[in-house]
């Protein structure tokens, strides 16, 4: 279970700093001026919505329960206007600001009862409460109406509300129905032809005709009339009812167990659909058209039901229960908020998913080299010496497959070469092919008892076709038709072994060592160094694009302008710290493996840092609050980056346990913030965002 730390509902929003909780104390009249301002950042409407190609089990899953300040069962959920989750609870109502829950108290006025049953919010701001004890508020602007037996509310549990496009209100209440007129509830009965004393579900459908599930029978009430029609659908008691966006209309059958279908045409004929065979406590269709379902074995979903052949729900469902995670396995409601993110209310808690820009494949045996392999694929060696080469994707081995893997490289040729079983390997073919080594390394391994391993910590291959491999202890090797060269890169420590090496599209090689960096020019080497700008601590990453040569060091990133580096500079405190991986991707963006999480610079950035080396760029982080699912690996006993891109243009970061993919095409932002409603008497000391800072887009 993911415990939420000031978290966000979608990663493309900007977010206040920590330090204004702490200011907040100093200055509570100017934030609760000032909040709401803050909160449409939170909240504000999004295009998009959970991607239903992205498996149930890969969306980023974040759980509340009583120690988080949901106590109860969660029995309804709303979200009104101004962007505020509402949650129904038998404890009472919370509202969440995006940090914390609070129980709600309204300015003016009190509520009536405690344990909430049903929840609707409407378009002019305001909220609708039902009670398991009986009896209806309706709340706007912090001031509360309530309504009882007195005003001609039926007396028992409210099971929910409906919103006519007229703004009539209807209230479906355990032995009673009734609709909102001029301040009073007015009971439905024989005189608007329906056909019982209460109703169990009610829904407004795409063309304004109110459908209510009586206990025995669906009756409707199209737009504009006063007496109900039959279907001729007889049912049982009924616990959903809900239309789909091609216009179907789906109820549950409690007497069938089963989800109903049906279609409404236009000449009011219906269209009985087939059934499906699951059973449900609540549901949703969400805006891609993948249908939710709640039940007590948890959460299910069927992305895309019309594909089904043969109606075969139950086969295709994907299913999330307390096992994985969830707060309670009992689900009893559901909601799609504004950004499509859906929210599941239950027996002990509540639950949220929503699109993670990654998939995460996890893997034994780490830490982990990643390289493409002959056919295109990411493949993972690991320093494990149990767990041989396996593809990424499936965990599938690679045949006869090496152990102990300290690096890997991509040969231009489309071979691939791995540091393992301590020795050189050439994987071609299908084969894994150990290569003979420099006779120096090979006399000091045998040197050494037990014998020494052989460790390649770093290759290259020049456009000559030559192979170049640092090989620890011993220094800098190229083989050349088959006869291993020793090339002295460093005078005074010729037998350095370089962390990494490559290749740049002028057929320089560079290397690096501590805190220094090599540029071979065909035969000619410059040592670069603290005295030429290269200022971001030991290295651990070179890459080019465009001629651009760029560096990732422990403390920072750099770039070569001319013959000396510029330290990129952050337009935030959090800057770019233990840079393992780098990727220059051919539209111009950079994408880094840090501390921090995947750092994502734009090419305007790019651009303008080139330019202009003293401009502080702008950023986004994808990280364990956003998106990753746990830490990303970190240097250590391995000298493979801790980021590549494969022939698909995906990109692929080595984390602590695994490997996560990002499709750099498919990242959902939230690009068209809205203004929010300015409201002071909406900041409480327990509703300040403390939110800490991961999306630097402007």
């Amino acid at each position: 279970m993911d415990i939420p730390r000031a978290d966000s509902f979608s990663i493309g929003v900007p977010f206040l700093v920590a330090h204004l909780h702490r200011a907040f104390r100093q200055k509570r009249r100017f934030f609760s001026a000032c909040l709401p301002a803050f909160l449409f950042t939170l909240w504000c409407c999004s295009l998009y919505a959970l991607d239903p190609h992205q498996p149930l089990g890969q969306l980023y899953h974040t759980s509340w329960g009583a120690k988080q300040g949901v106590s109860g069962n969660v029995t309804a959920l709303a979200q009104t206007t101004d962007g505020y989750l509402w949650v129904g609870t038998t404890d009472g109502l919370l509202w969440f600001d995006g940090i914390s829950f609070e129980q709600y108290q309204p300015e003016i006025g009190s509520l009536p009862a405690v344990s909430v049953s049903a929840l609707m919010a409407v378009p002019d701001g305001g909220l609708w409460v039902g009670f398991s004890r009986g009896g209806a508020s309706f709340i706007r602007d912090r001031r509360v109406t309530n309504y009882s037996d007195s005003d001609g509310f039926p007396v028992s549990t409210v099971r929910c509300f409906a919103r006519d496009r007229t703004g009539a209100i209807w209230a479906a209440v355990v032995g009673g129905f009734a609709r909102l007129e001029a301040g009073r509830w007015q009971e439905i009965g024989i005189d608007w032809n329906y056909p019982n004393n209460t109703a169990w579900k009610l829904l407004v459908d795409g063309e304004g005709t109110l459908w209510v599930a009586t206990g025995r029978e669906i009756v409707f009430l199209p737009e504009g009339k006063e007496r109900f029609q039959t279907t001729g659908l007889q049912t049982g008691e009924v616990s959903v009812l809900t239309q789909a966006p091609d216009g179907t209309i789906l109820f549950y059958d409690d007497l069938l167990k089963k989800i109903r279908v049906f279609r409404h045409h236009k000449d009011h004929k219906i269209e009985v659909l087939p059934d499906i065979d699951v059973t449900a406590n609540s549901s949703l269709i969400d805006r891609d058209g993948a249908l939710w379902v709640g039940a007590g074995d948890g959460i299910s979903r069927i992305p895309f039901p019309d594909r089904v052949p043969g109606y075969r729900f139950k086969r295709r469902a994907e299913r999330f229960t307390e096992a994985q995670g969830l707060s309670n396995q009992t689900v009893e409601a559901i909601l799609e908020d504004r950004e499509g993110n859906i929210w599941v209310g239950t027996d002990g808690g509540l639950d949220r998913f929503r699109y993670r820009n990654l998939a995460w494949f996890p893997l034994r045996g780490g830490p982990f080299c990643l390289v493409t392999g002959p056919d295109g694929d990411v493949w993972a060696g690991s320093r494990g010496e149990s767990f041989p080469v396996v593809r990424v994707e499936d965990g599938k081995p690679a045949v006869d497959g090496p152990t102990e893997v300290f690096t890997a490289y991509r040969d231009p040729d489309g071979t691939t070469w791995f540091s393992g079983n301590r020795g050189l390997l050439h994987w071609q073919n299908g084969r894994f092919v150990k290569m003979p080594v420099p006779d120096r390394v090979e006399k000091l391994s045998l040197s050494s008892i037990p014998r020494g391993r052989i460790i390649a910590s770093a290759i290259t291959k020049d456009r000559l076709g030559d192979l170049w491999v640092a090989f620890g202890g011993s220094g800098e090797f190229r083989l050349k038709n088959a006869i291993w060269t020793f090339l002295q890169i460093l005078p005074d420590h010729p037998d350095w072994s370089a962390g990494f090496a490559f290749t740049d599209s002028e057929d320089r090689v560079w290397l690096y060592w501590g805190d220094r960096i090599a540029r071979y020019d065909h035969g000619n080497i410059r040592v670069f160094d603290s005295k030429d700008g290269l200022d971001v601590g030991p290295p651990n990453i070179i890459s080019e694009r465009n001629q651009q040569i760029w560096v990732g060091g422990e403390s920072g990133l750099t770039f070569l302008q001319g013959e000396r580096f510029h330290t990129v500079q952050s337009a935030e405190p959090t800057g770019f710290t233990s840079v393992t991986g780098l990727i220059a991707t051919r539209n111009g963006d950079l994408w880094l493996s840090t501390g921090s999480g995947i750092v994502h610079i734009p090419a305007s950035e790019v651009e303008n840092v080139i330019l202009h080396p003293e401009h502080k760029v702008t950023f986004e982080v994808f990280d364990l609050i956003s998106d990753l699912p746990e830490p990303l690996q970190r240097k250590d006993d391995v000298y493979a980056p801790g980021a590549i891109q494969a022939e698909d243009g995906t990109l692929w970061f080595a984390t602590r346990n695994g490997a996560v993919r990002v499709n750099p095409t498919r990242i959902y932002r939230n690009p068209f913030p809205r203004r929010s409603r300015f409201d002071p008497s909406r900041a409480t000391t327990g509703s300040i965002l403390r939110s800490r800072v991961r999306h630097f887009l402007p």
